[in-house]
């Protein structure tokens, strides 16, 4: 067992656990962490000491500097690429080319499996620190509605007509993540044991040992698209988008199917930008591309390297529209 944990360290095949509990965020990317992952593509990269993928930017912008910061979900973390080849990168080398005098920087605090209230806690305890010129809120319909599903992150709550972030100071459940990390945070097998425990709370266990030939469980397991009735009845989605910058939040359906129509009505009534990146996607679907499958794997799931080219060059255009207006 020794000498395959360490084969499997060492070689890149298998990972430890990527997260840290902290006092201001609940639990995060560990910093300075590099990470090799096979998924439906392959993703290598290094969380900074910021918590977040990518190049590290200090909190203090320079001059002549147009910083933007992406809030989303595992669509913007993007474990699946490298980061030469992710949406934000490809946006800011498009944009350095048109602008000589001006530098872009954009910052993926993307967190896999956040959703609208997620987002809004990392913006008003992390991404705010950085003086950002614009947010960009990157979802889909599934997002809009908080599930409050990892209890020690900090959920965003109504408090009679408020807002507030609440963090979890749970004394239990974090002495049981301290004591758990100590494990996966350092072995690979027992990582990999954990991730498939927590699986089977949500998945039947023949569907995970069969895959393919468990289709009736799989089909059962489909999620069920909300209607948007039932979304425009909660009640913190609505105070998070009452409480918005409009000057500086921007929201953007990351899918092809639109987003609810009483949420862009609440936007419109705010004055809050918006945009689609389904336009281009369906564009690339109309072409006979994919821009979710991965050929090398024959899966299909999040954005492929022609799906972030696309997604990169509409965010070029959708920021040249704001800094010109």
């Amino acid at each position: 067992m020794v000498i395959i944990e360490f084969f499997l360290i060492y070689s890149g095949v298998g990972s430890v656990s990527p997260n840290e509990y902290y006092n201001d965020i609940g639990r995060g990317r560990r910093q300075n962490l590099q990470y090799l992952y096979f998924n439906e593509g392959f993703g290598v990269g290094k969380f900074n000491e910021y918590r977040y993928i990518g190049k590290t930017h200090t909190i203090k912008k320079s001059k002549n500097t147009v910083r933007i910061i992406l809030l989303g979900d595992s669509y913007v973390e993007s474990f699946q690429i490298f980061q030469r080849d992710h949406f934000s990168v490809i946006a800011k080398n498009e944009l350095e080319d048109k602008y000589q005098n001006k530098k872009f920087e954009i910052l993926n605090l993307g967190r896999s499996g956040f959703d609208i209230a997620d987002m809004y806690a990392y913006q008003k305890l992390l991404a705010e620190k950085f003086n950002p010129d614009y947010i960009f809120y990157i979802l889909s319909r599934e997002d809009l509605k908080p599930k409050y599903s990892d209890p020690l992150r900090p959920k965003t709550v109504l408090v009679g007509d408020s807002l507030k972030i609440k963090l979890d100071t749970n004394q239990k459940k974090i002495n049981s993540f301290n004591r758990n990390k100590l494990f996966i945070q350092h072995s690979t097998i027992l990582n990999m044991l954990n991730l498939g425990i927590k699986k089977t709370k949500n998945t039947p266990l023949p569907s995970i040992l069969l895959g393919k030939l468990y289709p009736l469980e799989t089909a059962k397991n489909e999620p069920i698209m909300k209607s948007s009735k039932d979304d425009e009845k909660n009640e913190v989605t609505k105070a998070i988008i009452e409480n918005f910058n409009s000057k500086r939040i921007v929201i953007i359906n990351r899918d092809i199917p639109p987003l609810p129509d009483y949420f862009y009505k609440l936007l419109d009534i705010k004055g809050v930008n918006h945009y689609e990146f389904g336009t281009s996607l369906n564009k690339l679907l109309e072409s006979g591309v994919d821009p979710n499958y991965w050929e090398i794997t024959d899966k299909s799931g999040h954005w492929n390297q022609t799906g972030h080219e696309v997604v990169g060059r509409k965010l070029a255009n959708i920021i040249n529209q704001l800094i010109n207006n």
